[in-house]
């Protein structure tokens, strides 16, 4: 389930009751964004790219990666498809953890971490064509050097919602990462085969509780304005860059995003009245703030 357990006491939090899930951006792929490079458009996950931008000129009415209602919970689940491609270098379907600024082509496939976790978990429906094979990598790394990594090789039919487990494998037993990457391919990429078809939901890190200790958030001096709010949300972050997960008070994710000095704000458009949490990782430390969402 799409929750996250947490304990207030005197304005601080007890951060080892988090799971690490928090920590996968768009981790059930309930948030969508539309991406526009001149004449082109489709959409993709927030915070991971697909080979979409591939397809939208070769095969735009065949797109590999597209969201489906078909979702193990919440409302939508991510459905990958080895679609017909008609170049003469072969592409399956593929979804990356990460960013993309197509205007000066710079990617970032990492996502932060501040805990070691045992192990990627996700569920899945699978729809092979002709024997053909799904992966799926975790890749942690340690200020840009390689720590460990795990995958996962499903062959046969899921008609049903069926969980999967990668386990990672550490280098270092001793290091905690700070960054990890995901990797998902609908089929076998040295042999591509039409019609393959991948749907994925809900993932999930395990036996990682965050490692930080309490802080109060005060420690971090990180202001959370206006409170109430209506459209925007805005976050004083002294220079500092961090990963805002909004989440509503049974611990269900609304919204995650990577905000910066120069993008320093969270939309509520189309977010209910009420209160939530948000939840700031910093590289020093994780803060939470209560604020009232009055449209």
């Amino acid at each position: 389930m799409k929750t996250i357990k947490q304990l207030f006491l005197g304005g601080i939090i007890l951060l080892s009751a988090i799971k690490v899930k928090a920590q996968i951006p768009n981790p059930s792929f309930e948030q969508w964004q539309t991406r526009n490079f001149g004449l082109v458009q489709f959409e993709d996950p927030r915070n991971w790219m697909s080979n979409n931008f591939y397809f939208a000129f070769t095969n735009p009415n065949q797109l590999p990666v597209k969201k489906t209602t078909d979702a193990h919970s919440g409302t939508y689940a991510v459905e990958i498809t080895n679609a017909p491609d008609t170049s003469q270098e072969k592409q399956g379907g593929s979804l990356i953890s990460g960013n993309v600024n197509f205007l000066t082509q710079e990617y970032n496939l990492k996502f932060k971490l501040n805990a070691k976790p045992k192990s990627l978990e996700a569920f899945y429906k699978y729809f092979p064509i002709n024997n053909d094979s799904f992966n799926i990598e975790i890749v942690v790394s340690k200020n840009g050097e390689y720590l460990g990594s795990g995958s996962f090789k499903g062959v046969e039919v899921k008609n049903d919602y069926t969980k999967l487990s990668a386990e990672i494998q550490y280098i270092d037993e001793t290091t905690v990462p700070d960054s990890a990457s995901i990797f998902i391919y609908a089929g076998n990429s040295y042999q591509v085969i039409e019609g393959t078809k991948l749907i994925l939901d809900d993932l999930s890190f395990t036996d990682a509780p965050v490692s930080v200790s309490k802080v109060k958030n005060n420690d971090l001096a990180i202001s959370v304005y206006p409170n109430p709010a209506q459209d925007k949300l805005f976050f004083n972050l002294n220079n500092q860059s961090a990963s805002v997960t909004l989440m509503d008070l049974n611990g269900k994710i609304i919204t995650q995003n990577e905000i910066s000095k120069t993008n320093n704000y969270i939309d509520l458009t189309g977010i209910n009245n009420g209160i939530y949490l948000t939840q700031i990782i910093t590289e020093q430390g994780v803060v939470n703030h209560k604020i009232v969402v009055n449209q």
